[in-house]
């Protein structure tokens, strides 16, 4: 599957989460083939706390698949940073599944991001 369709995917359902904050995981095997998606989710309404979208995929696809791609979105739809917490990449490598991040391009950068001129 080509870059941009995973992408998409990822956008998509990182949107579809309820959370504050909204990330997605894509589980894709070594043919390079998408076997499923996951967003985080509220787990405590009280307390604020929530299943990492990471997590979720594990429990939704378990821990076949190869590369693992994270995504977070802010509420306008743009892409922002993201890196897995220590929890989720303690877990991951125990596993041997990698983690790609997709992270804002850099043509996406604010003025105040830019490199000055002097």
């Amino acid at each position: 599957m080509k870059d941009k369709a995973i992408k998409k995917i990822a956008m998509r359902k990182a949107g579809q989460s309820t959370s504050k904050i909204r990330v997605s995981a894509i589980a894709i095997s070594k043919a390079g083939n998408v076997l499923g998606s996951a967003s985080n989710r509220p787990r405590f309404n009280r307390f604020g706390g929530g299943m990492h979208a990471e997590m979720a995929l594990l429990q939704k696809v378990g821990p076949g698949m190869a590369t693992m791609i994270i995504c977070r979105i802010g509420r306008g739809g743009a892409i922002l940073p993201i890196e897995p917490c220590k929890s989720c990449r303690k877990t991951l490598d125990k596993l041997g599944i990698r983690v790609v991040s997709i992270q804002p391009e850099a043509d996406n950068e604010t003025p105040a991001d830019s490199p000055q001129d002097s």
